[in-house]
């Protein structure tokens, strides 16, 4: 039986991934420049906002760690992305991306539920399916 658990053990070890060499999100270094700058603990602070508060939380700025709220932070980036995307004729999508930032799919959910309850809920999300399977 001991070598059946320890067979196991050694068929579940994890796998050794080198990232050293793959970009890290945000500033485009290497994974060893990321680290020792220290916004690599910036950037997990900035997930953990991001998860536990969506939209409503804060994020640190990655050069100079000042808190800002994630909506302006998103807004500012989305005019900051507007000319490229201009360019590129893909303005519908930053349009998108700004309707996500006014209010993403579940606050749109709740206010609905609120108002209508959640019968009215169920309705609208049905009408929303319909509307776009053809």
């Amino acid at each position: 039986m001991e070598r059946r658990v320890q067979a196991r053990r050694e068929h579940r070890a994890p796998r050794q991934i080198d990232n050293r060499d793959r970009p890290c999100t945000g500033a485009g270094r290497k994974h060893g420049d990321h680290a020792a700058s220290g916004t690599h603990i910036k950037d997990v602070e900035n997930r953990w906002s991001a998860g536990r508060h969506g939209l409503a939380g804060t994020l640190a700025d990655l050069q100079t760690g000042e808190p800002r709220p994630t909506r302006k932070r998103l807004r500012a980036l989305l005019e900051w992305l507007a000319p490229a995307a201009a360019r590129a004729g893909c303005l519908g999508a930053l349009e998108a991306a700004d309707r996500l930032v006014t209010a993403n799919g579940s606050e749109r959910q709740r206010q609905v539920a609120a108002e209508e309850g959640l019968n009215g809920l169920v309705g609208s999300l049905a009408d929303r399916f319909l509307a776009t399977e053809t």
